[in-house]
């Protein structure tokens, strides 16, 4: 059995659901068969949209309740639609972090894996003599 082998072509599936989002550079890496940079790469980008999510989903939080506290003082309209504007923000966010952010890092978690498994298995095959 080649390199090309089911381990290869179950990186391969993976890898293609997030064919849209390569740059440039990122798909030469997949034509070269560099699926560890790749994935490595992925996984950095999830962590740091991760990160940057959250530290929305804080930043936002704030900043609602302190337009609710303010609308409570004042009865100023503007201030409740931009509470509620930042609880609505707040949502989505939690919502694409959840969805999208941990799909991809348990995708590109999975990759590694795989790639792992097959380093195994060509190991000890090489290893028994076959």
């Amino acid at each position: 059995m080649t390199k090309d082998d089911v381990f290869t072509a179950m990186i391969r599936e993976e890898l293609n659901q997030y064919q849209h989002s390569l740059l440039y550079k990122e798909k030469q890496w997949l034509e070269e068969g560099k699926y560890f940079k790749l994935a490595q790469k992925g996984l950095r980008q999830a962590r740091i949209m991760g990160i940057f999510v959250i530290f929305s989903i804080i930043l936002f939080s704030f900043v609602s309740v302190y337009h609710f506290i303010e609308y409570g003082n004042t009865a100023n309209t503007v201030s409740l639609w931009l509470g509620i504007g930042s609880w609505v923000f707040v949502i989505i966010s939690t919502v694409f972090y959840t969805r999208d952010i941990l799909e991809k890092k348990k995708s590109m978690e999975r990759i590694l894996k795989l790639l792992e498994a097959r380093e195994d298995y060509y190991q000890s095959k090489n290893n028994n003599g076959d």
